[in-house]
């Protein structure tokens, strides 16, 4: 899954060029950087400042690497002073939603179906008691809604229950590799 470093700039209009230009020059210089896939730049209306510049790397570990690295911080610094307490970043990783990477694919499955399985089944039975006239005059828009409530609930208590329940058994491999 892809990580993307989103820095925030407060960019008086008058110098979105010349931010603008320095952004390419950021972007031209990290196209030799492993695992770089990408720079966009995203301005806020013409009477806003705000102007977001999004990085994207194929992992994490090549993200750090490129935040880490001496020519990342010589390019950065070199327009620090003009923009001196006007930038915010942050890093995205796409792949966490609910794992984060050290979790075993395998046990992420078991998990995810545990927990699907287990809302498919009782919201399946839940509507066909509730609405059972309805499910059988129209099977595809209550299959439509099954999936609706499961993927509502799986989002809002489901996974974050299940993550609690299990989070020692998911993450104990990594606790034993620390000690």
């Amino acid at each position: 899954m892809s990580v993307v470093i989103v820095i925030e700039y407060q960019i008086a209009l008058s110098d979105r060029d010349e931010f603008h230009n320095w952004v390419h020059e950021v972007q031209s210089k990290n196209i030799t950087q492993k695992g770089y896939l990408g720079t966009k730049v995203l301005s806020s209306k013409e009477d806003e400042d705000t102007t977001y510049v999004l990085l994207q790397f194929d992992k994490q570990e090549h993200a750090t690497a490129w935040q880490n690295s001496q020519s990342c911080r010589l390019l950065l610094d070199t327009q620090e002073e003009k923009w001196k307490g006007k930038r915010r970043e942050t890093v995205v990783n796409w792949g966490e939603f609910w794992f984060q990477e050290e979790v075993p694919k395998w046990k992420q499955m078991i998990i995810s179906f545990i927990t699907v399985f287990t809302l498919s089944q009782v919201v399946g039975f839940v509507l066909n008691l509730v609405m059972k006239d309805f499910a059988a005059a129209h099977p595809t828009l209550t299959v439509m809604l099954n999936i609706a409530l499961v993927v509502i609930m799986l989002v809002t208590f489901a996974m974050p229950f299940m993550m609690s329940v299990f989070h020692n058994w998911l993450y104990v491999s990594n606790s034993k590799k620390n000690k």
